[in-house]
């Protein structure tokens, strides 16, 4: 009788033992080791799936790409750099307004995210609103003020803005962040240029480009910074570099070295230049323009009446072929005829320089002749 009664006080109170537990359920740390857990897990999973959304954006799949990060923010919906990517496809995709929402919602998550505010000025300048394009671009530049493509950012759009002094102001401001980087080197010669002290933005570029003699685009902007100084020597000699080597054949670098021969009093070579590099086919209306120019210059009075004619039929709206056979007619000692062509040449330009003074020497030499007439 004992050990049945032994028997049934135990069995009860091992069932409400059982019970107690499983009532009590996990306990607040075992909750939040579990959802710890499976957030990591989602992560990693999403995290997959987010590389190759980068990878398909980078090249240009941008509808696999955003099949692929909305499968990255349906797992894991609170990592802010997702819902970036999901800005940056939908920018590319000119979905604009799609765009912005995700950009803000990158910014709900994580309020300090430099590339969501970098991208939404990237979708503000897309959108013509260059003011709120550079609050953001500011914005992306405080929270990471050590990276270069926003300072870029920010100092391109300042130029655009036609604010030099400021876009100045602000690269060297950070430049000490940088080690005088080229990239800003490049935007400080630019503001440099914009002011008017061509000088100093060539004498900065000689600076970028002697950190890296083998950069072909640094070489270039030398050349352009030369050309505005008025180094044209300089030019020649930069263009027979080594560096320069693939760009020299180029058209519109071919067409820079023509202009510097020209003002370097070798107009001659200039239009042998032009004439070598004449492509086949149809000539270019650059190049007829140069040409027309160096053959004025070279006193090759033929070949300008070539370019003349040739513009004015191919390209009537043009200045330059009226200006060309206005000036033919000149040396020709055609004055009547001259003035009607530099008549057509200023409705077309009215206000180039050399319009404008070639006609007033015509106009003057015609009042001298009819002054001349009634004298006689």
């Amino acid at each position: 009788m004992t050990t049945t009664i032994r028997s049934g006080l135990l069995l009860p109170a091992s069932i409400a033992m059982v019970l107690l537990a499983a009532s009590c359920g996990p306990s607040q740390r075992g909750v939040e080791a579990r959802r710890v857990a499976n957030d990591r897990f989602d992560r990693a999973n999403a995290q997959v799936v987010y590389d190759q959304a980068r990878q398909a954006l980078s090249t240009g799949q941008f509808e696999i790409a955003m099949g692929h990060i909305d499968r990255a923010i349906e797992r894991f919906p609170k990592d802010a750099s997702y819902h970036v990517l999901r800005g940056r496809i939908l920018i590319e995709q000119r979905r604009l307004h799609l765009a912005k929402d995700s950009l803000d919602r990158a910014l709900e998550l994580s309020p300090k995210s430099a590339e969501a505010e970098y991208f939404l000025g990237v979708l503000a300048q897309r959108c013509a609103n260059d003011a709120d394009a550079i609050t953001h671009y500011r914005k992306a530049l405080e929270l990471e003020p050590k990276n270069l493509q926003f300072l870029a950012a920010c100092a391109e759009l300042q130029l655009a803005a036609g604010d030099p002094k400021g876009a100045r102001a602000l690269i060297e401001k950070s430049a000490p962040n940088f080690d005088y980087n080229p990239v800003l080197q490049q935007l400080r010669a630019a503001s440099l240029a914009m002011e008017g002290d061509v000088d100093r933005a060539a004498q900065v570029m000689e600076q970028a480009s002697s950190r890296d003699p083998s950069d072909a685009v640094l070489a270039e902007d030398l050349l352009h910074a030369y050309f505005d100084a008025g180094e044209w020597a300089e030019c020649l000699r930069l263009l027979d570099q080594p560096v320069m080597a693939r760009e020299r054949n180029r058209p519109d670098i071919v067409r820079l070295r023509a202009r510097c021969l020209i003002l370097q009093s070798r107009a001659t070579e200039a239009r042998d230049l032009l004439l070598m590099t004449m492509p086949s086919g149809e000539t270019p209306v650059e190049h007829l323009v140069a040409l027309g120019y160096a053959s004025w210059a070279a006193g090759d009075w033929s070949r300008v009446s070539q370019c003349g004619e040739q513009l004015v039929s191919g390209h009537p709206r043009l200045p330059e072929g009226y200006l060309f056979l206005g000036a033919v007619e000149r040396e020709r000692g055609n004055l009547l005829a001259s003035e009607r062509w530099l008549e057509q040449a200023t409705q077309r330009g009215e206000s180039r320089e050399l319009i404008v003074k070639l006609r007033s020497r015509v106009q003057a030499q015609l009042a001298h002749r009819r002054d001349m007439a009634e004298g006689g």
